[in-house]
């Protein structure tokens, strides 16, 4: 769960070419929670998104973070 910028960069360090959508939203923090701090967070969540060959999609599926092909 979450893995999403895990396995993106998985997949760039064996060769590949990766992508996740992200967006920024704002969480808030600190004692009195009056603090915002803002984090990145993926569009799609549990989807990164590639190109490649078809003959390739083996590899992917064999990554830290992958878990399945639709």
């Amino acid at each position: 769960p979450q893995a999403e910028f895990r396995a993106e960069q998985e997949l760039r360090e064996a060769g590949f070419s990766a992508f996740v959508p992200t967006e920024y939203r704002y969480r808030r923090s600190g004692a009195s929670r009056t603090r915002r701090t803002k984090i990145r967070v993926p569009m799609c969540p549990g989807y990164v998104f590639g190109s490649g060959k078809p003959s390739e999609a083996r590899h992917v599926r064999n990554r830290i973070g992958t878990l399945r092909e639709d």
